[in-house]
């Protein structure tokens, strides 16, 4: 069973005016970090008269409160105006100091925060403990205000003699409610906030901030009920699993604020892995390899507390291999320029033979029908180098046979039917070659000249004989978004199934002199009727599939990656052809590659 998780988050208020800004506001332009209490009192135990506090002023504080517990009993009942299902519920406490992890919301004066001093910018600071990932409940929430300021309660404008104590605890108090700062949010939020990171003049509630508080304490629906649960499936590698949990008889609901789905996952090692990539009720495995056998289950986070599914085992059962199977041909869609954004393709070829290719660079072909794209690379040019950077083939227009590689135009024809690829407009202004090589490594480079746009480069073995063959393929290229993104189709060809190493590298390019490279690729796989089977997001999930990536990485001479971001797969594949999509998590751009390995089958 799934025990939630336990953490911490902090929420800090600075004394620096904020200055004003002109930007779009977002529909929702509250920031929710949390589900925020359950439902009922959320008591608060106020121990700022007992804490050594500042001394009041003898003409007493401003707004006229007796002391400072009275002030922050003011900015609770502001709040409580505004909730619902939830309240905050003052009383005083004697003690002198808040204690971490005792079950008890304290709000104290101190000169630090749990032994750590404050900085010269922060006023005060808020320490939760919650449980859950995706929708974290609170469990308990300590407001630690800085005793060394100046300190009054007041109403209006900032005042250079002294911090209202009033406002920054509306501000840290939105925090104890599970609200965070609009104005650091991603993307930014450009509103008017007590909210906000920095005081400013607002001494109220704003409309932001009580939108905020209606998301998360007006009344709720009543935690959901499991109406289908999910069963134990026998598989075999490359079989579909589906597991499916139906929530109010709906199938696959979408998430909410208030509800958010993580799947767990135990391997072999028992060791418990949430696949933080999955955030749906259906979880799809298509091709189902030997790591994906185990146990799974559903946890619903909702604010009355986690729903779990059944937690079923997942089997999987292995398949004979065949060496003849190989890698046919990689095809890969993305934008080629210049610099970091030209579009690459990596190819070896292994064995003692030398090998035919087809290299195709298209643009043109794609600006006209069936494909009608706006944004194609009209004049692509295709120079092929070997693993020394010398040009071994070039070619500019395809109908044209310069360059060191020259066939005519009805060579390269037959060669497009003989590996299926699509026919070139007559007359364009793509490339192709044809080129034999000795076994090697070889990189081919789509140059648009001056200009930029989208193009697909493709590399197809030409020759079916066994011995020699094409054992790695891969793409560098801009990750945009969009229809921008790098799409690359892959062909396995042969008897039976084989084994690949499949790989999303951003960051790690960077250890290469690889600038404006991809934060965090996603990595998706469809098969060649464009259905969905898996995806990845980081490389180190699951945990107990971490040593034999790296020692399969190692083994195939790939270098070695650097960033947990960046998404690896160990996938059997049947014949066929595939789509492997790199995207940018939550809409990321920048460079990366797409690697395809070939393993050798062990005798």
């Amino acid at each position: 069973m799934i025990t939630p998780i336990t953490h911490q988050r902090l929420g800090a208020l600075t004394g620096i005016i904020l200055a004003s800004a002109i930007g779009a506001v977002p529909a929702r332009a509250y920031d929710l970090n949390s589900g925020g209490w359950p439902n009922g009192s959320v008591p608060m135990l106020v121990q700022l008269d007992t804490s050594s506090p500042p001394i009041i002023p003898s003409y007493g504080l401003l707004d006229g409160s007796s002391d400072w517990n009275a002030a922050a009993t003011l900015a609770a009942a502001d709040w409580n105006a505004h909730l619902t299902r939830s309240k905050l519920v003052i009383s005083p406490g004697t003690g002198a100091t808040a204690t971490r992890g005792n079950g008890i919301n304290e709000i104290v004066f101190s000169n630090d925060v749990y032994g750590e001093a404050f900085d010269s910018r922060t006023l005060g600071v808020t320490i939760r403990q919650v449980k859950g990932v995706f929708l974290p409940i609170n469990t308990e929430a300590d407001i630690i205000v800085n005793r060394k300021p100046t300190w009054n309660s007041f109403r209006g404008p900032l005042r250079a003699s002294s911090n209202d104590i009033r406002r920054v605890l509306l501000h840290e108090l939105g925090h104890v409610l599970g609200l965070d700062h609009p104005n650091e949010a991603d993307p930014v939020q450009f509103v008017s906030a007590i909210m906000n990171a920095v005081i400013n003049d607002n001494d109220s509630l704003q409309a932001d901030d009580i939108a905020g508080a209606h998301a998360l304490y007006d009344p709720i629906p009543p935690a959901p009920v499991i109406t289908r649960n999910i069963v134990s499936q026998t598989v075999a590698v490359g079989e579909r699993i589906d597991l499916a949990v139906e929530l109010d008889g709906q199938d696959n609901p979408p998430e909410t604020d208030l509800r958010k789905y993580a799947w767990a996952f135990k391997g072999p090692d028992n060791a418990l892995d949430l696949l933080f990539t999955v955030h749906r009720t259906k979880f799809i495995l298509g091709a189902a390899q030997l790591s994906d056998a185990g146990t799974y289950q559903l946890v619903v986070e909702t604010p009355q507390g986690p729903l779990l599914s059944r937690e079923v085992e997942i089997k999987v059962n292995p398949v004979d291999l065949a060496p003849a199977t190989r890698l046919a041909n990689l095809s890969t869609r993305g934008m080629a320029g210049t610099g970091e954004k030209a579009l690459i393709v990596g190819f070896v070829i292994s064995g003692t033979d030398s090998r035919q290719v087809l290299v195709r660079a298209i643009g043109a072909t794609l600006a006209e029908p069936p494909f009608n794209l706006a944004n194609a690379l009209l004049n692509p040019s295709l120079t092929v180098f070997d693993a020394n950077g010398k040009a071994v083939a070039r070619n500019d227009d395809w109908q044209t046979p310069v360059g060191t590689a020259p066939a005519d135009s009805a060579t390269l024809q037959s060669a497009f039917d003989a590996t299926g690829a699509f026919a070139l407009k007559s007359g364009s202004a793509d490339a192709a070659l044809l080129a034999t090589l000795p076994p090697g490594s070889y990189t081919a480079v789509i140059d648009g000249g001056d200009r930029e746009g989208v193009a697909i480069v493709e590399l197809y073995d030409t020759e079916t004989t066994p011995g020699t063959r094409l054992v790695n393929l891969s793409t560098r290229g801009f990750v945009g978004t969009g229809g921008d993104i790098i799409i690359a189709g892959l062909n396995v060809r042969g008897s039976g199934p084989r084994t690949y190493l499949v790989r999303a590298a951003g960051n790690s390019l960077a250890n290469f002199g690889v600038s404006g490279t991809l934060e965090d690729p996603l990595l998706t796989l469809f098969d060649g009727s464009g259905t969905y089977l898996r995806e990845l997001d980081d490389w180190d999930s699951p945990a107990f599939l971490q040593p034999k990536l790296r020692s399969t990485m190692q083994n195939l001479g790939a270098f070695a990656l650097t960033d947990r971001k960046d998404s690896v797969m160990l996938l059997t594949l049947t014949p066929g052809s595939y789509t492997l999509q790199v995207s940018g998590l939550e809409g990321e751009t920048g460079v990366a590659l797409v690697e395809v390995y070939e393993l050798p089958i062990e005798p």
